[in-house]
C-alpha cells in the first residue's frame, strides 16, 4: 500500500505523530510520500519528513504522483480538492435497496 500525506495543515499541524505514522507504516512494509502543492520543499528551518516530499504547484497531486509513477492507495490531506479533479457521488438511488 502507499500512503500519500499533505505537508502544510496536514504533516505540519503534529510532525512527531505523523513521523510515528510514518515509521510504522515503513515497519508494516507499505510505502509513505509527501505531496504537496508548494514549489519548494520544506525549508531547513520547517519540519522534516522522514520520507520524500514531492512538489505539485501547477497540478492535481495525483497527477504529480502519475508523473513520478506512483500508484498511491491512500491521500491523507486536509484539502482533497488538491488530489484530483472533482468528483460527486450519485446517491440517488440510495432508498432503493443501496
Amino acid at each position: 500500500m502507499l500512503i500519500a500525506i499533505d505537508y502544510d495543515f496536514t504533516y505540519t499541524l503534529d510532525p512527531a505523530f505523523w513521523d510515528k505514522m510514518i515509521h510504522a507504516a515503513r515497519a508494516r512494509g507499505h510505502g509513505v510520500v509527501c505531496i504537496t502543492n508548494r514549489e519548494q520543499p520544506p525549508a531547513a528551518d520547517e519540519p522534516q519528513p522522514p520520507v520524500e516530499v514531492i512538489c505539485s504547484p501547477e497540478h492535481y497531486k495525483s497527477d504529480m504522483a502519475a508523473r513520478h509513477r506512483l500508484v498511491v492507495d491512500v491521500w491523507i490531506d486536509d484539502a482533497p480538492g488538491t488530489i484530483e479533479q472533482g468528483r460527486f457521488l450519485d446517491w440517488s438511488d440510495e432508498g432503493e435497496g443501496g
